[in-house]
């Protein structure tokens, strides 16, 4: 979402190592992967194993895989 994407944008023009993922593919996954954005689709529970931080937009929910990780 476009809340999720701007917070990824800041993080990325910081410095800071930043990966998502999403059902699909877009423009804007793209045009963050351009900026150093790790994009993984579909979303994957392993991505996370090694994140210090990990912030889930409030579509996700109980039952999303990674969520649930």
């Amino acid at each position: 979402g476009s809340g999720m994407s701007g917070l990824a944008s800041l993080l990325l023009s910081l410095g800071h190592r930043v990966s998502g993922s999403d059902k699909v593919s877009t423009k804007e996954t793209d045009r963050l992967e351009r900026a150093g954005l790790q994009f993984y689709c579909p979303h994957d529970p392993e991505v996370i194993n090694d994140a210090e931080l990990v912030i889930f937009s409030s579509a996700i929910r109980e039952g999303n895989v990674v969520y649930d990780a």
